[in-house]
């Protein structure tokens, strides 16, 4: 969860929980900057591991 969503956006993310960035792309109302923040946070989260 990014604290620079959308409360609405991610309300939607966790009715729908889409397993993929295309998935989550697709939901009405996520803007792209939100879905480029969650790969960065997923880039990062890959890195550390």
């Amino acid at each position: 969860m990014e604290p620079n969503q959308s409360f609405y956006s991610l309300k939607k993310e966790a009715e729908i929980r889409p397993t993929t960035l295309g998935q989550a792309a697709r939901i009405q109302g996520v803007t792209p900057a939100e879905i480029s923040l969650i790969a960065v946070m997923l880039r990062k989260a890959g890195a550390a591991e």
